[in-house]
């Protein structure tokens, strides 16, 4: 029996990061795709934490669609269609969201805050791959998504027989994850080494039980937001607060205020040698220099030039701005790219007990 424990996750679900769930995820579509029986895919977990940012990730890298039903948004007739009378008989008009052709994931979001009326046909569609008489396609792959119990988010209990029919992985967030996910999606640089000079504290800060959770509070979501207040001049106290809650936006203005002591970082592309002393001012410049040469591939000058800046660095930040570069999801002719520059093999040299001996940072 699949039973359910204090946070409403089947006691027989695994956890896992938000990175490698996105590898597993990637992974069964590729299978299901290629004709294996896949059960579908629940992920639980606190809101705000990117289940939905995975699922679009895991089918845009697969170059596939993604059909996203937000299942709490819908009554059962929704998905059932409208009856009408053809020849006599009566017939159910096809829901749009429920795809016949083409490939990619259909994702059922919000499962536990549907409506109890609208949890039949969705476990129809998860167990039969179908809604009355609307079949899904059979190159569409399904994964549901949820908050937990204890999350405050107007969840119900899942029925075991419906749990039993999903591979369960509860989600968690970790630093790593998010900074290649906030660098590849343009976050501003301020936000990015904000948190690494926090080693993550603050990226993720969920208490259900206080009723400030109900408002503001630390999410990878609202820190997007933060990031795109910023971006349009919205970097007072009170306009922060409204994304992350009073406290995170106090410590997030009084480390962004340090920004008047960053330096020119086109300067330093070009080839100035300028090193901050405070570790707050060098997390901002590595986390800057970073941007721009990830903005820039598959051009790799930025990155010659700031392997060759690293060297200039304290090696606390010399690692972590090679690390910050080298990402695992690197185009590979880009990495060996610059893998084979000068700049690389003496700051390779220099650093060789964070690369492994095909170049990989660790």
């Amino acid at each position: 029996m699949n039973e359910s424990g204090a946070n409403g996750v089947p006691n027989s679900g695994s956890s896992t990061t938000i990175g490698r769930a996105k590898d597993i995820i990637k992974s069964l579509i590729a299978g299901h795709l290629e004709g294996a029986d896949i059960p579908s895919v629940m992920l639980w977990g606190p809101p705000g934490i990117g289940k939905t940012a995975i699922v679009d990730q895991a089918a845009e890298e697969l170059e596939i669609d993604v059909e996203r039903l937000i299942l709490s948004q819908h009554d059962e007739v929704d998905l059932m269609g409208l009856p009408h009378e053809t020849n006599g008989t009566v017939e159910w008009t096809r829901p749009v969201f429920i795809p016949e052709e083409g490939q990619g994931v259909m994702h059922l979001d919000e499962l536990t805050q549907a409506r109890e009326s609208v949890m039949a046909p969705a476990q129809q569609l998860v167990h039969e791959r179908r809604v009355g008489p609307h079949e899904l396609g059979d190159e569409w792959y399904i994964v549901a998504s949820t908050n937990r119990l204890c999350d405050r988010a107007q969840t119900n209990p899942i029925a075991a027989q419906m749990a039993n029919r999903f591979l369960n992985y509860e989600v968690e967030t970790t630093l790593e994850d998010w900074k290649k996910w906030a660098y590849s999606n343009g976050i501003n640089p301020v936000v990015i080494a904000f948190h690494e000079h926090h080693k993550g504290k603050l990226l993720f800060k969920f208490e259900p039980e206080r009723m400030e959770a109900i408002r503001g509070f630390p999410t990878p979501r609202t820190w997007e937001y933060v990031s795109n207040l910023m971006e349009v001049g919205q970097t007072s106290v009170k306009a922060i607060a409204g994304a992350v809650g009073e406290g995170a936006a106090r410590e997030f203005d009084a480390f962004r205020r340090m920004r008047e002591d960053l330096p020119d970082i086109d300067e330093i592309l070009e080839g100035k040698d300028i090193v901050p002393e405070k570790p707050e001012i060098l997390h901002m410049v590595v986390s800057s220099v970073t941007s721009a040469t990830i903005q820039e591939l598959p051009e790799i000058g930025h990155a010659r030039r700031a392997f060759k800046y690293a060297m200039q660095l304290p090696s606390e930040f010399a690692t972590l701005l090679g690390k910050n570069i080298m990402r695992e999801e690197m185009d590979e002719k880009v990495y060996y790219d610059i893998v084979g520059t000068d700049e690389f093999t003496e700051y390779s040299e220099e650093y060789k007990e964070v690369i492994s001996p095909d170049g990989r940072m660790t």
